[in-house]
């Protein structure tokens, strides 16, 4: 078997059909798909049931919920392929992603990771292809995997599991455990990816979009609710993140003050994503009087004000949240709501 295809389901009987025709029509067939039912309360269960029995290359597991990360590792247990890829249960491989992978795999000689690029899909349908890493096919090995490294601390473009395929050697060996993060439903994928690459001795870059990623409003990433806050809070990766900047020899101030920067950024995103979603005014004053500078390390509570990757504008937001200065922080974020909306008002008209 060339290829395993794994797909994560969870209450996903809206879109299921769609990710899974797409695998199912594959210019190249070397293929099983793996359906790992992760305690869907909805017809998934019986809607992968349904597959199995019609194909003979579909293979379904259920489980009780355990979250995206653990349903991947228990995936790649379940699958026999010689190479790995992952994909969204509302999600779609372009028709021939696995035959153009498999013509990559002969011509660099069995790479053990190949990313690829991808399409955003937008409601209307529309597709937009992400600016690619690279303008040209890259080999990374052992003089230069540090080039690779470097980028999980310059942006979010290699976070993806789904932009991926991996061989099976790469999940052997000292490959994590993930069982400690069990209860992580953010940046998984970064977990995972970071694992992948630092296990991967041959790393192969293609510009090529193979996956569309729909901009779904509703998917799991998009679902926000009071008590669902913790659930975005990442400060238990920080050791992990550290951990690698030592190991990829990534020691400038630099990358470390990258790191540190991001977890504020994305405490401010995760703010925001919820203050707009709240439905009150007691649910803001909620959100305003939230702890969240439990989001970050506690060293990163001061000297904020010196990271060169902040905005003036981040600073001055973090401090609020760490001087507890709430009023200004409903000012700040209800400022920020008008001048969202002005400007999508204006993208509209000027389009």
């Amino acid at each position: 078997m060339k290829f395993s295809i794994l797909m994560p389901v969870y209450n996903a009987e809206k879109h299921l059909a769609y990710s899974v025709d797409s695998v199912l029509n594959q210019t190249y067939k070397d293929f099983e798909l793996v359906l790992v039912d992760d305690g869907s309360t909805d017809s998934s269960s019986e809607l992968c049931d349904n597959y199995q029995k019609q194909y003979d290359n579909i293979k379904v597991v259920h489980q009780q919920n355990q979250g995206q990360l653990l349903t991947r590792c228990n995936a790649v247990n379940a699958s026999t392929g010689d190479y790995c890829l992952f994909i969204d249960s509302d999600d779609f491989l372009v028709p021939n992603a696995l035959e153009t992978l498999d013509c990559y795999i002969s011509k660099y000689n069995e790479p053990d990771m190949i990313i690829y690029s991808f399409y955003y899909e937008h409601s209307d349908g529309e597709l937009e292809e992400s600016k690619p890493l690279f303008d040209k096919d890259m080999v990374f090995e052992s003089d230069n995997k540090q080039d690779v490294y470097s980028i999980f601390f310059e942006n979010t473009k290699l976070n993806n599991v789904w932009t991926k395929a991996l061989k099976r050697s790469v999940f052997e060996g000292d490959y994590p455990d993930f069982e400690k993060y069990s209860q992580l439903r953010c940046a998984e994928d970064r977990l995972h990816s970071m694992a992948m690459a630092d296990n991967a001795n041959s790393i192969l870059y293609i510009p090529t979009p193979l996956y569309k990623y729909r901009l779904v409003e509703g998917s799991v990433t998009r679902q926000f609710s009071l008590d669902a806050v913790k659930r975005f809070n990442t400060r238990i990766l920080y050791d992990e993140e550290k951990a690698y900047l030592q190991k990829w020899n990534l020691k400038m101030p630099e990358y470390q003050q990258r790191l540190d920067s991001s977890y504020i950024i994305h405490t401010l995103y995760v703010f925001d994503l919820f203050y707009n979603k709240a439905k009150s005014a007691s649910d803001k004053s909620k959100l305003i009087h939230y702890n969240w500078t439990s989001f970050v390390p506690d060293e990163l509570l001061q000297g904020y004000s010196d990271n060169p990757y902040l905005t003036d504008s981040q600073k001055k937001c973090w401090s609020y949240v760490v001087n507890k200065e709430y009023g200004k922080l409903k000012l700040y974020f209800a400022k920020k709501k008008i001048i969202k909306g002005l400007r999508s008002i204006k993208r509209k008209v000027f389009k």
